[in-house]
């Protein structure tokens, strides 16, 4: 059953993963003038540049003439955060290029590794279709027992859910009120231990993670009798669970993936969305012919070919790089623990005495933070391993099935095959580069980036904005409706309420960690700004306003002194951006 848990997690993830637009890397546009043909013309002048740096600063001095309002706004208010912080950008690709130490542990630790994981690929390939060309003249006559069927008929209207109407309302407004359902979108989003945090709220982490593997070994068990070959869990997880030890990051990661795999194939198997399941099968059951015609069709064993012929990835050399360069060390990691809290502190010390509720959920949010560099290393490298004794175990595994587990787990792989899958898969565990601070105001978890840590003047206000998110859907809207309304006249819009209101909190903050806790911030707009952009987004998708947007109004209502320059941007824009919403 291991194809099943796999599939079932990718299904699940690619059909309801949260996805946030990421406004770095919205439309950046000209003001002013032809909206349409400006933001044409900078687009394409930033693509020829490259975002190149002159002196100083990260804006390209060729774009001074073309727009000189919107150039002199932006070096006037950002200059400073451009010296001091280098652009996310090439900060980024700087961090692909490694030490010699780094390469040297690359090649001895981690390219044997890789080099297994290539051949163990291959080798499952080609032994499943040695048993293919030996069994599978038996498939179209092959009776499956009636909880195969159901397996079967479960991934199949799962994947095909658009042709199932019932089962389509029923993804989409039953399901997500399952606890395991909103704990996997938590560990999604945030990552870490959440998932167990949130599946077992009452009780330790130990215990918690001990109770997932209590529940997943049990459903093991029955689907193993349905089809022979279950997963195992892996033995060094299970151990130290068993002893009484906290697992790593990436561990828990991995048992997490399992976990909410498992409970959504017992939810839809042998519990409470079995019931949509029989209803579906009682209007259509698959024919045997039907059931083969999945099989043959799928182009399964052209996958299986490509797979015994992989290549080992090289994609993953630069992106482990990024992990361990741009990834913080323990020391900053733990210094950013401490002014985290201080800016809990002072977020709560710059709420109004009607924001009772908003107080308590700044006093309980839960910060998430990376993994430092080390353990992100150590991390990846553990992944592989754990990767490659899995294709041993499925290696081993497939001699011992029946002709009836076999075609029922080919009939599955089949049902989810796709060009995709013949592509290597040697490196999903490996950290991302992207500034990844959200927060979730639903279970009040924040994750911080390796950006904020790294950059903690930065950090701590990016961390504010966060938090202010959390302020605006826990307040009494009576408390926080002149903001709102000041907000959205401002940009005659009440599309960027939300991220305006925070950036408007995050400022509140920074001022109170200055005045009274004598932290030093920054201007985060200015800091994460790469390229030069207008006053206002035009980019209509978008719920953030612009970089220049976002940095003015923290100037403002930071009771900053404005530009000059910027003042005269405004006018010219016919923007209030220059009047305070506090």
């Amino acid at each position: 059953m291991r194809h099943v848990t796999i599939i079932a997690t990718a299904m699940l993830f690619s059909l309801t993963a949260c996805r946030k637009t990421d406004d770095q890397d919205a439309i950046r546009v000209a003001a002013a003038k032809s909206a349409g043909q400006q933001q044409q013309q900078l687009q394409q002048t930033q693509n020829q540049q490259s975002r190149d740096f002159v002196g100083d600063a990260r804006i390209s001095e060729s774009l001074k003439q073309q727009y000189p309002q919107e150039y002199a706004c932006t070096m006037d208010l950002c200059s400073d955060e451009f010296k001091k912080f280098p652009s996310v950008k090439k900060t980024v690709e700087k961090a692909a290029t490694p030490t010699a130490e780094q390469k040297n542990y690359y090649d001895t630790y981690i390219v044997p590794v890789l080099t297994k994981n290539t051949l163990l690929t291959q080798k499952k390939a080609r032994a499943g279709l040695d048993l293919l060309n030996e069994k599978e003249r038996a498939f179209p006559t092959q009776e499956l027992t009636e909880q195969q069927l159901f397996v079967i008929h479960t991934m199949y209207i799962i994947k095909n859910s658009a042709k199932f109407p019932a089962f389509d309302l029923y993804w989409n407004s039953i399901l997500p009120k399952e606890p395991f359902y909103k704990a996997t979108m938590t560990f999604r989003q945030m990552g870490n231990w959440t998932y167990f945090t949130e599946m077992h709220p009452k009780v330790e982490l130990q215990q918690a993670t001990k109770d997932e593997l209590k529940f997943i070994q049990a459903v093991l068990e029955k689907l193993n009798s349905i089809i022979q070959g279950a997963e195992k869990i892996d033995p060094l997880i299970a151990a130290k669970i068993g002893n009484g030890e906290l697992i790593t990051t990436e561990e828990a990661k991995s048992l997490s993936s399992m976990g909410f795999a498992i409970r959504m194939m017992d939810h839809f198997l042998f519990g409470g969305g079995r019931h949509i399941i029989t209803q579906l099968m009682e209007q259509h059951t698959l024919s045997k012919t039907e059931l083969y015609k999945i099989y043959e069709d799928s182009g399964i064993k052209t996958t299986m070919a490509l797979q015994a012929n992989a290549m080992t990835a090289t994609t993953c050399e630069a992106q482990y790089y990024q992990s361990i360069n741009l990834y913080p060390q323990p020391q900053e990691l733990e210094r950013f623990k401490q002014l985290a809290e201080t800016t809990r502190q002072a977020a709560i010390e710059s709420l109004g005495p009607m924001q009772t509720e908003a107080a308590k959920y700044l006093s309980q949010a839960k910060f998430n933070y990376p993994l430092s560099a080390a353990e992100n290393s150590k991390a990846w490298l553990r992944a592989l391993e754990m990767k490659n004794k899995t294709h041993q175990d499925e290696i081993d595994g497939l001699k011992d099935l029946d002709i009836q587990s076999l075609y029922a787990m080919f009939l599955v792989r089949s049902i989810f095959n796709s060009p995709d899958s013949a592509k290597p898969d040697q490196c999903p565990q490996i950290p991302d580069a992207d500034i990844s601070d959200k927060t979730n105001t639903s279970t009040g978890h924040v994750l911080v980036s390796w950006y904020s840590i790294r950059h903690p003047e930065m950090g701590a206000g990016i961390l504010a904005h966060e938090l202010g998110h959390g302020v605006q859907a826990h307040s009494v809207p009576s408390s926080i409706q002149s903001t709102n309304q000041c907000l959205a006249r401002k940009q005659s819009s009440e599309q960027y309420i939300s991220e305006d209101f925070a950036d408007v909190f995050a400022a509140k903050v920074m001022m109170n960690l200055k005045n009274n806790h004598k932290v030093q911030t920054a201007n985060y707009a200015c800091g994460l700004m790469d390229s030069l952009q207008s006053l206002r987004n035009l980019n209509t998708k978008s719920v953030h306003s612009s970089d220049l947007y976002r940095a003015l109004q923290l100037k403002v209502e930071s009771k900053e002194k404005v530009p000059q320059s910027c003042e005269q941007l405004a006018q010219s824009n016919q923007a209030s951006i220059t009047h305070s919403c506090q």
